[in-house]
């Protein structure tokens, strides 16, 4: 698992790079000086690892798809509660006349996966309950039950466990493409860092302009500032 060690937006990784490439291309002479690791060879490792960032598929999509499928399921889920409770009612009517007692035949158990958002559990604990209804149905038919209704909420439950398994499906997806990302980003970040720290030791106290280019806060400060400029651009039409 590659755990995130840059201290910005994804975006921002190689938006960094490319600030300190243009200060470090003018002043690879004071740091080749200091560490024979400045090289030429060292920034073309800077800008091909830049490119490779840029060319990272974004998790935004993913995230997008995934609280789609949480609404949908979250939705299902409202009306499923709301069904449950006409079958609760048919239950409670039947009473003594159903082959298990009325707390066995598990609505109060999918009750309670529906509470609490365990749509896994939801779906095994209504199917349980499907089954005790089936084989109760002749009573429950006399009170009102429709057979209708019962394929209303085996489909139901049927789509929320399709939906369920798309997003986990889709969260494991995202989480693989967050790890590879960070992999690369890391790896862009450490040179980033590593240029980041030579060019304050070289400049602090010595050129405060210089030392600019190579804080972060003032580089991201620009970015930003660079951002908002872009944003405030009208569109000219031709």
């Amino acid at each position: 698992m590659n755990e995130r060690i840059y201290k910005c937006k994804q975006e921002e990784v190689p938006a960094i790079a490319d600030m300190l490439i243009a200060s470090l291309r003018k002043d690879l002479n004071l740091f080749t000086d200091h560490s024979s690791r400045f090289t030429l060879a060292f920034i073309d490792g800077m800008v091909a690892k830049s490119d490779q960032c840029k060319g990272l598929t974004s998790s935004g999509l993913l995230t997008k798809e995934i609280k789609s499928t949480t609404t949908q399921i979250g939705v299902k889920a409202i009306s499923l509660g709301t069904k449950l409770n006409r079958l609760g009612n048919y239950i409670e009517q039947a009473g003594s006349e159903l082959d298990v007692a009325e707390s066995d035949m598990g609505i109060a158990a999918v009750r309670k996966s529906l509470n609490k958002g365990n749509y896994e559990g939801l779906v095994k604990n209504m199917r349980s309950l499907m089954q005790a209804v089936s084989r109760n149905m002749t009573v429950l038919q006399a009170k009102g039950l429709k057979p209708e209704f019962v394929t209303e909420l085996i489909a139901l439950n049927d789509e929320i466990d399709t939906l369920d398994a798309l997003q986990n499906s889709k969260t494991s997806e995202r989480n693989r493409l967050t790890d590879a990302n960070n992999g690369v980003l890391n790896e862009m970040w450490e040179m980033n860092q590593l240029v980041l720290d030579t060019g304050t030791a070289l400049f602090k106290g010595v050129d405060e302009v210089k030392l600019k280019d190579y804080t972060l806060s003032v580089l991201l400060s620009r970015i930003h500032a660079e951002g908002g400029r872009d944003a405030k651009t009208p569109e000219v039409t031709k």
